[in-house]
């Protein structure tokens, strides 16, 4: 028993002093300059967008700098590469390509590299103000290349309608080529997901139903599983997404029944989550409510839920797909004007949303 006390003491002291032996590695390896890239803005098929790449120099000045870009497949750029003669403490300089962006890039991602003269003395003399740590902090900066190098990778994607950066949860890309308007290019937008099949997203659903059944017959059940790690949350969420990809099924096979059904089932576990957490994945259930009805010739109770789709969060960027079925269904009621301001409304929302733009200025031109 002494033996085991003395090795949790240990064990303890071991613990406690890993942030400083931690900080004490870190300073063998000073931070010298901060480097990134970034866009300006989302990608649109045929137009230009800025690359910016941001050098900090942090310590000493860096010398003889050069920046350059490796872009997708088919796109152009008005250079290569950038120069800068010398970057001092404390300053931060933004280069700045031109990129073309001349082909579809569904999984786009561009490089960003910068290489540069290593500020050894400059590095040496930060050094001294770390006495305990100076020698075998100038041995590791006597190291260190005499040209460093570095790179920051941006991913986005790119497609014929839309452009996306950053990569986030608002991304719909499905279009509902069975409701057809002559004004617009493509049919009602809808979120459909890819990653999660029929077959799965029933196996899904019947395992958290068998999962409800037990906690509910068993009492202190949850508490057990979440004792013994299980996130019963995380179960829930599975169950949600599982819900809107047996509806977004449904749909797409026009069975309109099964999509109602399905549906409720998801509202029915939204209560359990914030809204936060949710939110996008709730107005693609409430668009694809929408849908199924609009499809089932039950145009006034689409309409409705479009408004109160948009009305329940109308600054949120996701709310432009809403707003563009919504102007769909406004034209083939004939109200014009209506429709013309849902568009307007929703390229203030995202003015990179090229499919959008190009049926405004059609709907203009009419």
């Amino acid at each position: 028993m002494q033996l085991i006390r003395i090795i949790r003491i240990i064990s303890v002291l071991i613990i406690l002093s890993a942030p400083f032996t931690a900080f004490a590695s870190q300073l063998l390896v000073p931070e010298w300059y901060n480097f990134s890239a970034s866009l300006s803005g989302a990608p649109v098929l045929g137009e230009k967008v800025s690359v910016n790449a941001r050098l900090s120099c942090l310590i000493g000045t860096i010398n003889d700098i050069t920046i350059s870009i490796k872009l997708p497949p088919g796109w152009k750029a008005n250079s290569e590469s950038l120069f800068l003669k010398n970057l001092s403490s404390g300053t931060t300089h933004v280069f700045t390509f031109e990129a073309e962006a001349l082909a579809i890039a569904s999984a786009g991602s561009l490089l960003c590299s910068v290489t540069g003269k290593t500020p050894v003395k400059d590095l040496s003399q930060y050094a001294e103000q770390f006495p305990d740590q100076k020698s075998e902090l100038l041995s590791r900066i006597q190291k260190m290349p005499e040209i460093f190098s570095s790179s920051d990778e941006v991913v986005f994607s790119l497609y014929a309608e839309e452009g996306f950066y950053p990569l986030t949860g608002d991304t719909w890309l499905a279009y509902d080529e069975r409701i057809k308007s002559p004004r617009f290019e493509k049919g009602p937008v809808f979120y459909r997901d890819t990653l999660l099949s029929r077959a799965q997203a029933e196996y899904v659903t019947d395992m958290y139903k068998r999962l409800e059944k037990k906690i509910a017959e068993s009492a202190g059940f949850a508490e057990t599983l979440s004792s013994s790690g299980i996130n019963l949350k995380s179960k829930q969420y599975d169950a949600l997404k599982a819900y809107y990809v047996l509806a977004q099924e449904s749909y797409l096979s026009g069975d309109f029944n099964s999509v109602s059904l399905h549906l409720s089932s998801f509202e029915r576990l939204l209560p359990g989550f914030s809204l936060e957490s949710v939110n996008n994945l709730k107005i693609a259930a409430r668009n694809l409510q929408a849908l199924n009805a609009w499809l089932n010739g039950d145009r006034r109770t689409a309409e409705k839920i479009f408004r109160e789709t948009f009305y329940s969060g109308r600054k949120q960027p996701i709310q432009r797909y809403i707003l563009r079925n919504m102007a769909i269904i406004n034209t083939e009621k004939g109200d014009m004007a209506i429709a013309r301001e849902s568009l307007r409304i929703a390229l203030d929302l995202k003015k990179e949303y090229s499919l959008l733009k190009k049926e405004f200025e059609r709907f203009d031109a009419k």
